[in-house]
């Protein structure tokens, strides 16, 4: 490509781009028009002529008044949805439940862990002193020792505050 072809598609590409942010800078200064704004409220999925108080927790649709049933804490399609909120509800609270418990699981497999390494490095520590030198039990030791301890910080991480 020769100097001038590239100097002229640099300058179609700058004026293009200068247009648009004079567009952007006057659009943002005096505003959309009136006819291309969007409206503020958001309509009913199922009646588009009246306005939405909520919103499904299984369809995420827009509903008014008419439309919404309460179940539990949660709102849904009424005689739509009601089941599987119902349903997303029980695994929201077995979901909250099994975070509580995480932390002691996570501690226990730390100590259950740290068993295994102490275990290991006494029988690789033994097999050194008889001459027959095992470093696979070492190793393994090590390994579970960290393994232990990466286990019981994440406990610690997941504590409630």
């Amino acid at each position: 490509m020769t100097r001038r072809r590239l100097w002229e598609r640099d300058r179609g590409c700058f004026w293009g781009a200068s247009f648009a942010s004079l567009l952007f800078v006057y659009f943002a200064y005096f505003g959309v028009p009136s006819s291309t704004r969007p409206s503020r409220s958001m309509r009913c999925f199922f009646h588009g002529d009246v306005e939405a108080v909520a919103i499904c927790k299984a369809c995420h649709r827009a509903i008014c008044h008419d439309c919404c049933a309460e179940v539990g804490s949660s709102v849904a399609c009424r005689n739509r949805c009601e089941t599987d909120v119902q349903t997303l509800d029980a695994l929201q609270r077995r979901g909250t439940v099994s975070f509580k418990v995480l932390p002691r699981l996570y501690f226990g497999m730390g100590l259950l862990f740290g068993i295994f390494g102490l275990f290991f490095l006494c029988e690789g520590l033994l097999s050194l002193r008889s001459n027959h030198a095992d470093f696979g039990g070492i190793y393994m030791g090590v390994f579970f020792v960290f393994l232990s301890a990466g286990f019981i910080l994440a406990a610690q991480r997941f504590r409630a505050p």
